[in-house]
């Protein structure tokens, strides 16, 4: 027999207080009922990873119905991360300012988690021939030349790829990166 999952255990006001926690994420792991931190402790998950479990976690209650089959093989896309798209320190760069060295299109964020063809225009630059933008491999392989170009003051996109972790926050492009690059596995 499986293992029997406890309705009562999570009740609609511990979803209720996990969704108020979110808002306050220093607060929310301590918000949670014991048995969730106890399960993802079980489950060996990564620190790091737990939001990601969480929201699920969170979203399962609003799920009107699982379907009784398998997804159809086309509805399921796999990717993998290729590399990190970081915006060097000595570059300007903004979502309004055009005296910046790259000025983002204030919608960049309608290509994150999306695949972006090639040509697509992810800002424009005041240089045509320097991306301005690092793209590297967790091997520390340099491959912007390989996905970005600038043309025409813009900077593009050189061929397929999915965007991933795509943000707006100067904060945190600076002390992380503006995003990842993904491409599709083929089955």
């Amino acid at each position: 027999m499986g293992q029997e999952i406890s309705t009562t255990r999570f009740g609609k006001k511990d979803f209720d207080n996990f969704r108020d926690a979110l808002e306050d994420e220093t607060r929310a792991l301590e918000r949670l009922p014991p048995e969730a931190l106890e399960g993802l402790t079980q489950l060996n998950i990564d620190p790091a990873e737990r939001w990601e479990y969480l929201g699920i976690i969170e979203t399962c209650p609003h799920i009107a119905r699982i379907p009784g089959h398998p997804p159809a093989e086309h509805d399921i896309a796999v990717y993998h991360s290729i590399a990190r798209v970081k915006i060097p320190d000595q570059v300007s760069f903004s979502f309004e300012d055009s005296h910046s060295d790259l000025v983002f299109h204030k919608a960049m964020e309608k290509f994150n988690f999306r695949d972006v063809e090639p040509g697509e225009i992810l800002a424009e630059c005041r240089e045509n021939h320097d991306p301005k933008i690092v793209a590297t491999r967790e091997d520390g392989e340099d491959v912007t030349r390989e996905y970005f170009q600038c043309r025409d003051n813009k900077l593009l996109i050189r061929k397929p790829v999915m965007l991933s972790m795509l943000t707006r926050d100067e904060r945190v492009i600076r002390q992380d990166c503006l995003c990842y690059l993904m491409e599709r596995l083929e089955h």
